[in-house]
């Protein structure tokens, strides 16, 4: 086979000891065409390089820089990883992220894809948040964007924990500092662009968050990430983004207001608003109890969303 028909695995690190091995095994074992895994360490200060070593597999690969101050971050860690493959179709995936499946993803790189976008699916492991965010991606990653993108072509990001790229995007494309949200932009440089972008059904699993200070923070960024993106492209898509995490709680108070002006039946209003709120997430979830957490879990999205430009520059944190 020509090299064009086999692809590197890069799986950026920062402190990863728990779960390297097991998402390095997963890739390795994917897929044959899988030639090399290499794994960029951000000057990690726990066992993660030792948990690599101890793999003793000749296609993985551990490039790191140790010494004081040399933490670079994502973005300069995935162009060192492309720099460094041997090949031109690369998979991108998070250290903290299980193959599942992953030959779909490849055959599209190889068929002349530029952006092959996979499957999240979050791991749950008994805790509560750990469902309510599960169920958010199987809503807005498995279900709802495959729709869009099927219906109408329209994709606003691909997942940053698991997605395909031609190794020359990545290089001509290098990510500025300043940018929190790599997968978005590639995507939007990609649509500028006028890339190749397919969405696969490959799959990945990655981990919960695990706590409600990290949701939160996480949201923050979501949101200040799509604006970093703006700056960085001059596309203003990515505010639709936004627009999903407010339009909701939104909705709920706008409405119960403009019709409290009209009549004095308050709570009556707030009963049928609530009530159809709660038919649009039973819609997406097909579960009355998911439904119901639902409304309360996205109600965090929009504290976050409205409190980023406080919080989200402080939290820009490396992984």
């Amino acid at each position: 086979m020509e090299n064009r028909n086999f692809a590197s695995a890069i799986v950026c690190t920062f402190n990863e000891e728990k779960h390297i091995q097991t998402c390095v095994q997963s890739i390795v074992e994917s897929d044959p065409r899988i030639r090399e895994v290499i794994i960029v360490d951000d000057n990690s200060t726990d066992q993660t390089g030792q948990k690599v070593l101890e793999l003793h597999d000749s296609r993985i690969k551990f490039y790191t820089k140790r010494g004081k101050n040399n933490i670079r971050g994502k973005n300069a860690s995935i162009f060192i990883g492309a720099k460094l493959a041997r090949y031109d179709n690369l998979l991108m995936i998070d250290a903290d992220t299980c193959i599942v499946k992953i030959s779909q993803m490849i055959d599209m790189l190889i068929d002349g894809a530029d952006l092959v976008g996979g499957i999240i699916s979050i791991k749950e492991d008994g805790r509560l948040l750990a469902h309510c965010e599960a169920v958010e991606y199987n809503v807005a990653i498995r279900k709802t964007r495959p729709l869009l993108f099927r219906e109408i072509k329209y994709i606003n990001t691909v997942s940053g924990a698991f997605f395909g790229i031609k190794k020359r995007r990545i290089v001509e494309n290098r990510i500025p500092n300043s940018v929190v949200g790599e997968d978005m932009y590639l995507t939007q440089k990609g649509i500028i662009q006028k890339w190749n972008i397919q969405l696969s059904d490959s799959e990945a699993i990655t981990y919960a968050i695990p706590n409600l200070r990290a949701l939160f923070i996480q949201r923050c960024r979501w949101v200040y990430g799509c604006w970093t993106v703006v700056h960085a492209t001059g596309r203003t898509v990515p505010l639709i983004e936004m627009s999903t995490i407010w339009y909701r709680t939104l909705a709920i108070v706008t409405g119960i207001y403009v019709c409290s002006l009209f009549t004095v039946h308050y709570f009556e209003l707030t009963a049928v608003i609530l009530t159809l709120y709660f038919v649009d997430e039973y819609y997406e979830t097909r579960s009355i109890k998911d439904a119901f957490l639902m409304m309360i879990y996205r109600q965090i999205n929009f504290v976050s969303a409205l409190l980023f430009p406080i919080f989200g520059r402080k939290w820009k944190v490396l992984r």
